[in-house]
């Protein structure tokens, strides 16, 4: 269950060993991990609350997995492997080097510039998500991680957009994600029923 993390050590799918817990969201607990079969190479893994029991339950776990692998975008997180363990899913990730675009605004104010090389990353990731069809719904300065990209010797940054959890496909009528960072018109269909709520105390 939510705040019950796995051991430091324990192993996952035979191959990654958990070395740290490093974050945790609505649907799952994120950790640093070494991958046994590839000496040096650490990873982040992703690993579900809630176990799955049924084919039904794995379908709808799965579902995360299935939005990421659907699209592909330097600056869209990409999954390199998955399993279960306990009947929780749990699949893995690149393990960037960096701080989110949160970290970062609260050290200092961004220049124009960098908020121009990062916003233009965003925009055209979430292009392609919209080109398959795909409704992130949650885009948010802790959901942008600026991963340090070695290039010529200097640290680059790519803007990277993390947890698809809350994503859904354009047919589906599932709304969901952070209040405070709702698109406008997600957030007017809230204002319009708090209208008709208000409307009817009133009669």
């Amino acid at each position: 269950t939510e705040g019950q993390g796995f051991a430091q050590g324990t192993t996952i799918g035979g191959r990654y060993v958990l070395e740290k817990r490093v974050g945790a969201g609505a649907f799952g607990e994120v950790y640093r991990a070494s991958d046994t079969e590839v000496p040096g190479h650490v990873v982040a893994l992703k690993l579900l609350y809630q176990p799955s029991t049924s084919p039904e339950a794995r379908a709808t776990a799965l579902r995360e997995l299935h939005l990421i692998a659907s699209v592909f975008h330097p600056s869209i997180v990409q999954f390199k492997d998955h399993g279960w363990h306990e009947n929780r899913l749990w699949f893995v990730m690149p393990w960037y080097q960096g701080e989110s675009l949160e970290a970062r605004m609260r050290r200092a104010p961004l220049t124009r510039e960098e908020a121009h090389r990062i916003f233009t990353s965003l925009a055209r990731a979430l292009s392609a998500m919209h080109a398959a069809g795909i409704r992130h719904q949650d885009v948010k300065p802790d959901n942008v991680y600026l991963a340090k990209i070695k290039t010529a010797g200097d640290d680059d940054v790519l803007p990277v957009l993390l947890d698809l959890g809350v994503a859904a496909k354009e047919a589906e009528m599932i709304v969901a994600g952070t209040p405070t960072y709702f698109a406008p018109e997600v957030a007017s269909q809230f204002a319009n029923v708090d209208q008709r709520m208000n409307i009817g105390v009133k009669a």
